[in-house]
């Protein structure tokens, strides 16, 4: 049976407060890009580009503006400079974060429609066979 994740590795163990820290700090800003892709764009090939244009502006904005508010609250400037970095080499973790928090689309659909995750199960190891007798594994 096909495992809907990568398992949790030491890899995953050290760096989960990382994970952790792009899963919250990205998840408000990553949501108009969830509503775009379920409500607007419906054509697939645009999903990378509305991503990539998201993250190019509105991430930086969003981190500009917990900043701004982290300084009206009075918040030490050295943790803000700090919040600021953790947030640009991040952002690059939140898809594994979202892996290792939120139920797959894998897991989701055994349950609503167990028939078409097992109809899918048995041709991906179709073609898992026909792959290994192609590759001579």
């Amino acid at each position: 049976e096909m495992v809907p994740y990568k398992k949790m590795n030491l890899k995953d163990i050290l760096l989960f407060p990382f994970y952790l820290f792009s899963f919250v700090n990205n998840l408000i800003p990553y949501q108009p890009v969830r509503y775009l892709i379920a409500n607007v764009i419906k054509d697939p090939c645009f999903f990378a580009s509305i991503k990539f244009l998201v993250g190019l502006f509105a991430m930086p904005i969003f981190y500009i503006l917990i900043s701004l508010l982290l300084l009206l609250f009075g918040v030490d400037h050295y943790l803000i400079w700090g919040y600021l970095g953790l947030s640009v080499v991040t952002p690059y973790l939140f898809v594994r974060a979202k892996e290792l928090l939120l139920p797959t689309n894998g897991q989701k659909l055994k349950k609503k429609k167990p028939a078409v995750y097992e109809e899918i199960q048995q041709r991906l190891g179709t073609f898992r066979t026909l792959r290994s007798s192609i590759l001579n594994e």
